[in-house]
C-alpha cells in the first residue's frame, strides 16, 4: 500500500492541486476515473474547501472534468487523432514564430528563453511526474518565449490557450524519452533567432517539431484510447 501523502496546513488549495496534479499525471488516478471529494478531503486530511478549489484550478486546465449533479471525474485521455491535430497546428505556428522571433530579437523573449534552456539543464525528462515537471515546464516557457518574441499577442494567447505541453505531457510521461535530442534542437533553434537567422530558426522549429511528433507518433498505429487510458496500480483515496 502506498505510503500516505500529508500536507502542511499553507496553501493548502495549492498544496492539494499539486499531489492530485500529479496523480493524474502518473495515472494513479486513471483517466474517467470519478473523484470523490469527501474521500480526497478525509485522505489528504484537510476540509473539502482546498479540495474543490484544487479541483477547479484542474478543470480549467482540463485535466478534470466537473458536471452539475455528477460530479467531478479525471478528463479521458485525448484521442490519437487530437494529439496528431495539435502538431498539424505547431508546424503551422511554431515555425513561424521562430522565425518572427529571429527577426525582432526581443531581448526580454531572448533572456526568457535562455533561462529555460538553463532550466532544462538541470534535469532531465522521466517517466515520473515530479521528475518530469521541471524539464517540462522550461520546455513550455522556452516555447512561450519565442512567441513573446515574435510580437504578436493574438498568436502568444493562441499558444497559450492551446495548452499544448499540459495534453501533450500526458501522451509523453508514458514514453521513453530522448532528453539530449530535445536540449539539442532548443539551443540550435535559440541560436538562429539569437543570430537574426529567421530562415534557418523556422526549418529547425519545423525539423524539431517533426521529430517530436515521430518519437510520440511514430508508432501511432500502436496506440489506441485503450492503451492511452490503461489503468494504473490502485492507490486508495
Amino acid at each position: 500500500m502506498a505510503s500516505k501523502q500529508l500536507i502542511a496546513r499553507v496553501a493548502l488549495p495549492d498544496q492539494v492541486y499539486e499531489i492530485l496534479r500529479e496523480r493524474i499525471f502518473d495515472r494513479l488516478l486513471a483517466p474517467d476515473e470519478k473523484l470523490n471529494i469527501e474521500a480526497l478531503s478525509r485522505e489528504l486530511q484537510v476540509s473539502a474547501t482546498p479540495v474543490r478549489e484544487a479541483l477547479g484550478r484542474l478543470s480549467a486546465e482540463g485535466l478534470v472534468k466537473i458536471a452539475p449533479y455528477v460530479g467531478a471525474k479525471v478528463a479521458p485521455m485525448p484521442s490519437p487523432d487530437y494529439y496528431r491535430q495539435i502538431y498539424e497546428l505547431r508546424l503551422v505556428l511554431e515555425p513561424w514564430a521562430a522565425a518572427e522571433a529571429a527577426k525582432h530579437k526581443d531581448p526580454a523573449a531572448l533572456a526568457e528563453m535562455s533561462q529555460a534552456l538553463q532550466a532544462m539543464e538541470a534535469t532531465e525528462l522521466a517517466k515520473r511526474y515530479r521528475r518530469f515537471k521541471t524539464f517540462s515546464d522550461a520546455d513550455e516557457a522556452f516555447h512561450r518565449a519565442i512567441f513573446k518574441g515574435a510580437c504578436n499577442e493574438p498568436a502568444l494567447k493562441t499558444f497559450m490557450d492551446l495548452n499544448t505541453h499540459l495534453h501533450l505531457a500526458r501522451l509523453y510521461i508514458d514514453r521513453n524519452h530522448f532528453t539530449e535530442e530535445a536540449r539539442q534542437f532548443h539551443i540550435s533553434i535559440f541560436d538562429s533567432i539569437q543570430a537574426g537567422q529567421h530562415q534557418l530558426a523556422y526549418r529547425q522549429m519545423h525539423d524539431h517539431l517533426e521529430r517530436s511528433k515521430l518519437r510520440l507518433l511514430g508508432e501511432s498505429e500502436t496506440i489506441s484510447p485503450k492503451t492511452l487510458a490503461k489503468k494504473p496500480r490502485r492507490r486508495p483515496v
